[in-house]
C-alpha cells in the first residue's frame, strides 16, 4: 500500500524550480496558462537558492566585448527587484523575493519537496508526470499539455528515454579545438558552499571524525586558501568530476562534506590564519552541480558556433560568459584551476537547442541544454538559463494556442514566436518588433530636446600610456569624430578603425581604416573622418604615445563604450580563438574620453519606435539634452484613438552587471525614470491620464482605461539620479 495519489491538471508543467524554471513558470502564467512548478527541495532557485547561493551571473559577467548584454525580460525584472529590496545581498531576502514572484502569479501552483520520479508518455508525447512528496505522504500525478525540464540533471527527459550526452565529446565530432582527442566521461566538478562568521570572541573547533585531513590532499599545493578572506567557500574547492552526477550523488555529497569540515579544521587549528574568533556559520545541504546530462535537441550547440558567433534563424537567447572550463579533478588537479576562453562578444543560442528531439512536448531550460561539453562551459550560467526559461515558456504557451508541438513552432510559427518574445521585452537578434496593433508604430514621435555631443572641458587629462578606444555607432549621414588631447611635445597619434564581425557585436575584428595625426606642443582637438559604413558600431583605437595626454570626464554616455588596453596578468584568461593565454585585455573605463561626433541622431526620439531594444546599429534610445525634469516625449497619433495602455521601456544601463548576492551602495539604476506623467491631448488641450511614481523597473505597463486622445505626452518628472531622461521603447494599445 503506497502513498495516497492526487491527480492534478495543468496546461504547463515545470519539473524543477531552479532559476530557469522560475522564469519559465512566471512567463507561462503571465501568458494566461495554468502552471505547476514542481521542486524537489524546500527552497526554489536551484544553485541560486538560499542553499546553493551561487551568484546569478550571465553575459555581463565576462570580459571585453559583450556590451549592453544584461539579460532582459523576467531575468532583469527579478534582478532589479532584488537590487531595490536587497542591496546587502542577503540570501534569505533573496529567497523571500523568489517566493514573492511565484505567489504573485495566481496561475502558478508551487509544489515544494516534490521529486519527479516517473512519466507517462506515448508515441513521443508526455501525458503526465508522477512526483512524490514524502513529507505529505503523497504521490502527485500532474497531467499537462506541455512540459519543461529544469531538473538540472535532465531527469524528466531521461525518464522519457530521451537521448542525452554525458561527459566530453572528442575533438573531431564537432570540430572543437578545445575538446580532447578522445571522448571520455568527465564532467565539470561540483562545489559545496560554506561560510564562517567573526563572533567577536574566541571560538574553538573540534573537527568531526569524518572530516578530511587536507594535508593528505593536493589542495594546499594546487589551490589557495586566502589569508584575508578565508571564511567563505571558493568555487575552486571542487570535487568528483569523474563520478556519475546522479547515481553517485551520495558519494559526492559525502566527499564535499568531509572536505568542508576538513578545510575548516585547517583554517581554525593550523595556526596559519587569524581565525580564532571565527565560527562555522553555514554549510550547504547540497553540492552545486555544474554539469550532468545534456539532452539532445534538434541542434547541438558547439564550440565553433559559440566562438565564431554563428547567426541562427531561431536565436531565442544569448550567452556572453567565457567558455569557462575547470580542472576536471578539482582540488586534486595539478592543472590550473580553470581557463576562461574569452569570446569576442555574445553568442546566439538557437531555439532548436531548447527542446528534446525525441519528445514532441518537452522543453529544456536548465543546464541540460542541447550543447557539447565545451559549449556548456559558456551556456551554463544562471542568468543565461533564466533567459532560456522565459523563451521556452513562450514556446510552450504558443504550442497550446496553435495545437502544435515544439518542432512545429520552429517549422511553422517561428516569426510569430519571435514577435511574441519581443512583445514581453525579450531580445531576438536580427528581428524588429512589428506588432501591427501597436499604435506607436505609425505615430509621429518628437521630444522637447535630444542630446548631441558638444566638446566639453575635461575633468582632467590622462597620459596615453596605453592604447585607448571609443566604441560608438556611425549614424546615416557621414561620420566624423573629434577628440580632445594635449601634446607635451611634438608627437604623432596613430589611429585605427575596426568593424565587428556582425551587427550585434562590438569587437575590433576587421581593420577598415587607419591614419596618423601630427601634433604640435599644447592642447588641441584631433579630427578623424574615417571611411566607415553607415549605421554600424565601429571600434576606434588610438595608439599609446607617452608624449600625449587624452582628455577625460567623469561621466558615461549610454550606448557608447570607452576602453583602455591593458597587459593581461591572469594565467586563467585565454583566447577562445587562439587557445593561448591572452597578451592583452581591453577594459571598459568608468569615465568617458572627451569627444564630439557628427552623428546627430544618436539619441533621436524616433528611436523609441524602431522596434529595437538593444544598442546595435545605433543606440536605439531617446536621450534628452542636459536636464530631465520637464523634458517630454510626444507620441502624436494624428487622429483621435481610444487608448487602453502604454508600455514603456527605459534605459536600464544594461552594460552594468547586477549580482543577486553582492553588497552594493545603491538600490536602483540611475538612468531609469522614476516619475512621469502620461498626458492625453486633444488638440492643444491636455490632461493627466496616468502617473508613474517611484519606478525602478526597466519596463512598465500603464493602464489608461480607454482614454480618447490624438496625442500622448510622457512628461518626465524625475529620474533615479541621471542628469538626462532616457527611453528605449514606447508601445501604445
Amino acid at each position: 500500500m503506497g502513498f495516497r495519489t492526487v491527480n492534478k491538471n495543468y496546461e504547463v508543467v515545470v519539473g524543477g524550480g531552479g532559476f530557469s524554471g522560475i522564469c519559465a513558470a512566471i512567463t507561462a502564467a503571465r501568458l494566461g496558462k495554468t502552471v505547476a512548478l514542481i521542486n524537489n527541495r524546500s527552497y526554489i532557485g536551484g544553485n541560486a537558492s538560499v542553499e546553493g547561493f551561487i551568484c546569478v551571473n550571465g553575459a555581463t559577467g565576462a570580459e571585453e566585448f559583450n556590451f549592453f548584454a544584461r539579460e532582459p525580460g523576467i531575468v532583469d525584472e527579478i534582478l532589479l527587484e532584488n537590487l531595490h529590496r536587497n542591496p546587502e545581498g542577503n540570501r534569505w531576502i533573496w529567497d523571500a523575493l523568489l517566493i514573492d514572484f511565484i505567489k504573485a502569479e495566481k496561475n502558478i501552483d508551487l509544489y515544494l519537496n516534490t521529486a519527479v520520479c516517473d512519466v507517462t508518455a506515448e508515441r513521443g508525447v508526455i501525458h503526465s508526470v508522477t512526483a512524490v512528496n514524502a513529507h505529505e505522504e503523497c504521490e502527485y500525478r500532474f497531467c499537462g499539455k506541455t512540459f519543461i525540464d529544469d531538473t538540472g540533471d535532465g531527469s524528466l527527459a531521461a525518464l522519457c528515454g530521451c537521448e542525452f550526452r554525458m561527459g566530453r565529446e572528442a575533438k573531431h565530432e564537432f570540430n572543437e579545438m578545445i575538446a580532447p582527442e578522445v571522448a571520455d566521461h568527465w564532467v565539470l566538478p561540483s562545489t559545496m558552499v560554506f561560510t564562517g562568521k567573526d563572533m567577536g570572541h574566541p571560538v574553538k573547533y573540534i573537527a568531526p571524525s569524518f572530516a578530511l585531513d587536507i594535508n593528505t590532499t593536493k589542495l594546499l599545493q594546487n589551490r589557495e586558501i586566502p589569508k584575508e578572506n578565508f571564511a567563505r567557500n571558493y568555487w575552486y574547492y571542487e570535487l568528483d568530476g569523474d563520478l556519475d552526477q546522479t547515481k553517485d550523488y551520495a558519494i559526492i555529497q559525502d566527499d564535499h562534506r568531509a572536505f568542508i569540515y576538513g578545510v575548516w579544521d585547517h583554517i581554525k587549528n593550523s595556526g596559519r590564519f587569524d581565525a580564532d574568533n571565527y565560527d562555522l556559520e553555514y554549510v550547504s545541504a547540497m553540492p552545486a552541480k555544474r554539469e550532468s546530462r545534456r539532452i539532445v535537441g534538434d541542434h547541438v550547440l558547439s564550440e565553433p558556433e559559440v566562438v565564431y558567433q554563428k547567426e541562427f534563424d531561431d536565436p531565442v537567447a544569448y550567452g556572453g560568459w567565457s567558455i569557462d572550463l575547470h580542472a576536471l579533478e578539482g582540488i586534486y588537479s595539478d592543472d590550473i584551476q580553470n581557463r576562461h576562453y574569452i569570446l569576442n562578444g555574445i553568442f546566439q543560442i538557437p531555439y532548436r537547442s531548447c527542446y528534446a528531439k525525441d519528445v514532441d512536448n518537452l522543453f529544456i531550460c536548465g543546464r541540460s541544454l542541447s550543447v557539447t561539453h565545451v559549449a556548456h562551459g559558456a551556456t551554463r550560467l544562471i542568468a543565461t538559463l533564466g533567459m532560456i526559461g522565459e523563451a521556452v515558456a513562450v514556446a510552450a504557451s504558443l504550442c497550446i494556442d496553435k495545437q502544435t508541438n515544439a518542432r512545429g513552432i520552429y517549422r511553422n510559427h517561428l516569426e510569430e514566436y519571435k514577435q511574441k518574445l519581443l512583445s514581453i521585452g525579450h531580445t531576438v537578434f536580427g528581428t524588429k518588433y512589428t506588432n501591427e496593433n501597436d499604435l506607436a508604430r505609425a505615430a509621429k514621435i518628437s521630444a522637447s530636446s535630444s542630446f548631441t555631443f558638444q566638446m566639453r572641458e575635461p575633468t582632467d587629462y590622462m597620459p596615453l600610456t596605453d592604447n585607448v578606444a571609443i566604441v560608438l555607432p556611425t549614424g546615416s549621414n557621414g561620420f566624423g569624430l573629434d577628440v580632445k588631447i594635449k601634446a607635451k611635445t611634438e608627437a604623432c597619434v596613430k589611429w585605427h578603425v575596426y568593424l565587428p564581425n556582425n551587427e550585434f557585436s562590438y569587437a575590433p575584428n576587421n581593420l577598415i581604416d587607419s591614419g596618423e595625426i601630427k601634433l604640435e606642443e599644447g592642447k588641441r582637438i584631433i579630427h578623424l573622418e574615417p571611411n566607415v559604413p553607415t549605421e554600424r558600431y565601429v571600434f576606434i583605437e588610438l595608439e599609446a604615445n607617452e608624449n600625449v595626454l587624452i582628455g577625460r570626464i567623469n561621466e558615461k554616455h549610454p550606448g557608447i563604450i570607452c576602453m583602455v588596453k591593458r597587459k593581461n596578468l591572469s594565467p586563467y584568461s585565454w583566447s577562445a580563438r587562439d587557445r593561448v593565454v591572452k597578451e592583452h585585455n581591453w577594459r571598459r573605463t568608468p569615465y568617458s574620453y572627451v569627444f564630439s561626433c557628427s552623428n546627430t541622431h544618436l539619441y533621436s526620439p524616433e528611436n523609441v519606435t524602431n522596434g529595437l531594444l538593444n544598442p546595435y546599429n545605433g543606440t536605439n534610445m531617446w536621450r534628452s539634452a542636459e536636464g530631465a525634469e520637464g523634458e517630454y516625449l510626444d507620441v502624436d497619433l494624428v487622429e483621435k484613438k481610444k487608448i487602453h495602455r502604454i508600455e514603456i521601456t527605459f534605459n536600464a544601463d544594461t552594460d552594468k552587471r547586477l549580482k543577486n548576492s553582492a553588497c552594493v551602495d545603491y538600490t536602483v539604476i540611475p538612468q531609469i525614470i522614476a516619475d512621469l506623467d502620461v498626458m492625453a491631448y486633444n488638440g492643444e488641450s491636455g490632461k493627466i491620464a496616468a502617473r508613474l511614481r517611484d519606478n525602478y523597473q526597466r519596463k512598465v505597463s500603464i493602464e489608461l482605461n480607454g482614454v480618447e486622445c490624438d496625442k500622448l505626452r510622457l512628461l518626465i518628472k524625475r529620474t533615479n539620479g541621471d542628469s538626462t531622461a532616457q527611453i528605449t521603447a514606447v508601445s501604445v494599445f
